[in-house]
């Protein structure tokens, strides 16, 4: 992703001087805020912040666009410049739907396997999604065995963020389980409702 914004960003420079716009101004304008509606027709019940950090920024950005100004008029052989950049990417489900499956079974030896289509990309999700899992049903992270990024044993999951997602749903599922005193006799701690596999 770090590419395409180093491409936006730029693409929002060239915009803010062909249309005479200060840089950060511009990206102000363009700002989402509480009750915009997304690209994809989401509708914005909060905002993400960013107008209120580019209005903080402000009185220092000029500060800077100032003294660059200066020290290049006063300059012959170096040159000084002044970038911004800013971004804002939604988690989650949004308005388009970001269907992701996570399944657990649970082995005849009492080893629960949890299923996920999402491959680690970096944000550590093979950790948590085994962590968030193992909190939810309180049982300890030692008994799963993780299955990721098999198209033949995993559902299809189509977002990044499977683990802010997981997370959020693990706690409902906790929340029930606590309501709930139904637990296999197979495998304490372990709700019946788990598929039986292996």
């Amino acid at each position: 992703m770090d590419r395409d914004e180093t491409a936006h960003e730029a693409l929002m420079d060239d915009l803010a001087l062909r249309l005479g716009f200060d840089r950060l101004r511009f990206r102000l304008r363009n700002a989402l805020r509480a009750g915009d509606r997304t690209a994809s027709g989401q509708r914005l019940e909060a905002s993400g912040g960013l107008a209120a950090c580019l209005e903080a920024l402000e009185p220092r950005w000029k500060e800077l666009l100032d003294g660059v100004e200066h020290f290049n008029l006063r300059s012959r052989k170096e040159r000084q410049g002044v970038g911004i950049g800013c971004t804002w990417y939604g988690v989650g489900n949004t308005a388009l739907s970001h269907p992701s499956t996570i399944r657990l079974g649970l082995t005849r030896a009492g080893r629960l396997i949890l299923y996920s289509g999402a491959v680690n990309i970096g944000e550590g999700s093979n950790t948590i999604l085994v962590q968030i899992a193992a909190d939810a049903l309180s049982v300890a992270v030692e008994r799963f065995d993780l299955v990721t990024g098999d198209t033949d044993r995993t559902a299809p999951c189509a977002t990044i963020r499977i683990s802010a997602i997981f997370w959020s749903r693990s706690r409902s599922a906790r929340c029930r389980r606590q309501r709930s005193s139904g637990r296999s006799r197979a495998a304490p701690g372990v709700p019946r409702r788990f598929a039986r596999r292996g």
